[in-house]
């Protein structure tokens, strides 16, 4: 089974539920401010009759985990999570101020923002999702085998504003992730279509383009092995590089490329470029989702 559709099992698996869990999927709107700890079930939310979306807010500690699916909301602000946060479909999750016990993940054209929140593991996007992260921890030390920021099949990750990444970010499939001023603890590595943006923050260990990828470095002063690049695509397959990066912070990296993907060293955008490539980014992301 790929990890594409044993992921939508588990969460499926997730929303089916033991007997204690709590279930919304009447169109209404719902909060869970109770303590939920040593109950078998999570939260789960679903649509209402004829398609109307149902809205929850969690506050409060969950043994397991809470998702959500269809086109209804869930929020979780100032929670905590033995399991994971997911969204399916085209819903809508955002989890604030929280501590997440597993992962955060959204799938299937679904929303999920996340703002000051400890995720015990990963945060993933699959099938078109799109994912904000911003002033985040991802992973733990201890977590050796993860990717900790994961973007595959045409989905999309934008992670900024001091979120700290203690393992890898990785894409695949067209998968698309951009870095600004992200903290990223081991390395950073785009396989197959997809692309990595990197515009500020700092690298533990290196960076890596492979199949068909591109891997774009907003900065200045470029150099590889010591000797001045100009901007434009790197023509080494491997070496260090070092330079500047967008928001100022010091590149100094080792890297790998194939011969067929593209580590692409691009000038600094001005502030209003800077948010112009993002949203190109997510206009390109929507014209893939509506295709």
């Amino acid at each position: 089974m790929s990890r594409h559709a044993l992921l939508l099992a588990l969460a499926l698996a997730v929303l089916a539920g033991p007997s204690e869990a709590l279930v919304f999927d009447d169109g209404g709107t719902h909060l869970v401010d109770t303590d939920l700890t040593g109950k078998e079930g999570g939260v789960t939310v679903n649509d209402g009759p004829g398609a109307t979306p149902t809205t929850v807010a969690v506050t409060s500690t969950l043994e397991q985990g809470a998702g959500v699916t269809g086109i209804s909301d869930l929020t979780l602000d100032g929670a905590t999570t033995g399991s994971s946060a997911f969204a399916l479909d085209d819903a809508t999750l955002t989890v604030m101020h929280s501590d997440i016990g597993n992962d955060v993940y959204g799938n299937h054209r679904s929303t999920v923002t996340v703002h000051d929140v400890a995720v015990l593991n990963n945060i993933f996007a699959l099938g078109y999702a799109e994912i904000d992260v911003s002033a985040a921890t991802v992973g733990t030390p201890a977590d050796t085998g993860g990717r900790n920021l994961y973007a595959n099949d045409s989905a999309f990750i934008r992670a900024h504003t001091g979120t700290v990444v203690l393992d890898d970010v990785f894409t695949n499939d067209m998968g698309t992730v951009v870095l600004e001023d992200v903290e990223v603890g081991q390395r950073i590595f785009a396989n197959g279509t997809s692309q990595i943006d990197i515009l500020g923050g700092s690298i533990a260990e290196d960076i890596a383009s492979n199949g068909e990828s591109t891997l774009r470095i907003f900065g200045a002063d470029f150099a590889v092995d010591g000797s001045p690049v100009p901007l434009g695509a790197i023509a080494a397959l491997s070496g260090t590089l070092t330079g500047e990066l967008s928001d100022g912070s010091p590149l100094d990296v080792p890297f790998t490329r194939a011969e067929t993907a593209t580590i692409l060293l691009t000038e600094v955008p001005e502030p209003a470029a800077a948010a112009l490539l993002v949203a190109g980014a997510l206009v390109l992301f929507g014209a893939g989702r509506r295709r």
